[in-house]
């Protein structure tokens, strides 16, 4: 029984430090920056959005080869 009450009181606390920080830190950051004037001008020449489309699925693809790594080290197949 004592488990389920430490298990309660790091999960009521847990809650209480989540709910004390900022919702982003990068908030403020963001709403500056989508005001500049030429963005929309840097963007033309610098396709940011393209951009992390790319990196988001060579992370994506990375991740699941190391995955897939860990979980064959782990079953055994590989010996390395």
């Amino acid at each position: 029984m004592t488990n389920v009450s430490e298990f309660g009181i790091k999960v009521l606390l847990l809650t209480v430090v989540i709910t004390m920080l900022p919702s982003s830190p990068f908030s403020n950051f963001a709403y500056l920056v989508s005001n500049l004037p030429y963005l929309s001008y840097l963007n033309w020449f610098l396709p940011i959005s393209e951009i992390l489309v790319v990196i988001e699925g060579w992370l994506v693809i990375v991740s699941a080869y190391y995955g897939i790594l860990f979980v064959l080290n782990y079953v055994g197949i590989l010996k390395s």
